[in-house]
């Protein structure tokens, strides 16, 4: 203990010009300067490698080799400056952002420290292993680069083109790379600060990395949803819904405009929903087989949400794939259909009504609302949006979503720099005094899977022209 301290104060003479100026930006940020987040995320990234550095793992030729440093004594020296001069700041800086725009500090508490978490397992315990695996400023900034690229741009984008999910349960592949990315870290800053194997160690960040994509890219998100299932508050819900074919409408297919992709629309209806109940279209699979025995597989992501009194819900779920095939194997002959719809059941928790102005106010639990002169909802809340749906009323039987991507994640917080996530929606007349907001909780997560067997598919190729 006494070592690490002496390790921490020395370290703090070394670095007094960064930590003052990480305290700077915490306290611009605080007040509201742009950009400072940024700002502050790189002096804190700058920091972190210049703390490592000051003692080098890689290499023969460090002085304090010959000391008589203790590994533990150095590594928890190390990891309690970060805590305490790069993550705390931060923190501190994002607690007075939400205090001083409203938000209650009892409730702020536990999201503030569960964001701190993420940034700590997420941003600076990567950091800290890239530099305790480079012995230079230049290295280190270029795989501290590679890898924020990776983490803010590469895996988002990755998501979206290779491998999308419902914005719902995205959260478990986020935490399967969140803890993939701390045992990787907490593995090799071991090995590097008892051992020294900075070739073993730059080997397995090299097999995370790869596996964190890998496994982004990979997991099937139909697995998430089963798996969400089981956090169901009413799981009875749904326990009586059918999902079938609307017999009403038929199932045709039609080319993409300017390409040669094929979009099949397949209406659907589900019944034995309650009275009450909202239906939101999370996701669907669905496989094509022809009489040959070829198959077509492909997603689609419906975000609707309907009411339900009485009677069945008819929707129209419509898939992109990307084989021309397709269109002239449902045209030829009949096929057989078979698929999966992931739904998710909301039901009414509160109803609220406000005198919105220009000016936030506390309008329901974790949310402040304001309203402008074009008469736009706008809502925030600290550190995440809450887990439920929350509408304006228009009038006696029209709502407007404000935020339709919301998560089922059970953590009170997200990883994000900024503290603060607002969103909007129209909202009745300026006429109106006052503005009717609803909140609708997930209270089910339900699967349910249809077969339609020997069906003629309608090629609506006259719907579109094609041009060259």
């Amino acid at each position: 203990m006494r070592q690490s301290l002496h390790i921490f104060r020395k370290d703090l003479r070394y670095l007094h010009r960064e930590i003052l100026l990480i305290w700077a930006l915490a306290i611009a940020f605080a007040w509201g300067v742009g950009w400072t987040n940024f700002l502050l995320l790189t002096s804190g990234a700058f920091t972190i490698g210049r703390l490592v550095h000051a003692e080098a793992i890689p290499g023969d030729r460090q002085f304090w080799i010959t000391r008589p440093y203790r590994w533990r004594s150095l590594l928890a020296a190390k990891l309690g400056f970060i805590l305490l001069l790069v993550s705390l700041p931060f923190g501190l800086a994002q607690l007075t952002v939400v205090v001083t725009q409203g938000f209650p500090l009892a409730s702020s508490l536990p999201r503030l420290l569960w964001s701190q978490v993420l940034l700590v397992l997420c941003l600076w315990l990567p950091l800290a292993t890239v530099a305790a695996l480079t012995s230079g400023v230049i290295a280190y900034t270029l795989a501290g680069l590679g890898l924020m690229a990776v983490g803010f741009t590469a895996l988002p984008a990755l998501a979206v083109s290779a491998n999308p999910w419902p914005s719902g349960v995205d959260w478990m592949r986020n935490s399967v790379v969140v803890v993939l990315a701390a045992a990787a870290g907490m593995a090799i800053l071991y090995l590097q600060y008892q051992r020294r194997r900075t070739l073993l160690g730059r080997a397995l960040a090299a097999i995370a990395l790869a596996a964190g994509v890998l496994l982004y890219r990979s997991l099937p998100w139909p697995a998430a949803f089963q798996l969400q299932s089981q956090l169901s508050a009413q799981p009875e819900a749904g326990s009586a819904i059918h999902v079938a074919l609307n017999s009403a409408a038929a199932i045709f297919a039609q080319p993409v405009p300017r390409g040669n992709d094929a979009l099949l629309h397949i209406p659907l209806s589900v019944s034995g929903v309650r009275s009450g109940v909202d239906v939101r279209f999370d996701g669907a699979a669905v496989t094509v087989r022809s009489a040959g025995g070829r198959k077509w597989t492909q997603h689609a992501f419906n975000l609707v949400s309907s009411s339900v009194k009485d009677g069945a819900l008819q929707f129209d779920a419509t898939f992109h794939f990307l084989d021309p095939a397709l269109l002239a194997a449902v045209r030829s002959q009949p096929v057989t259909v078979h698929g999966a719809v992931y739904l998710a059941l909301f039901a009414q928790s509160r109803e609220t009504a406000a005198p919105l102005r220009d000016t936030p106010i506390r309008a329901l639990d974790g949310l402040q609302c304001y309203r402008d002169r074009f008469s736009v909802v706008f809502c925030r809340s600290a550190f995440r949006w809450p887990r439920e749906l929350v509408y304006t009323r228009v009038t006696h039987d029209i709502l407007n979503p404000i935020n339709t991507l919301i998560s089922y994640s059970p953590f009170p917080a997200g990883l994000s720099l900024d503290p603060v996530e607002e969103h909007w929606a129209s909202g009745p007349p300026l006429a109106t005094p006052d503005v009717a907001l609803v909140a609708k909780q997930p209270i089910a997560y339900v699967v349910r899977d249809f077969e339609i067997r020997d069906v003629s598919v309608y090629h609506a190729n006259g719907l579109y022209r094609r041009t060259l």
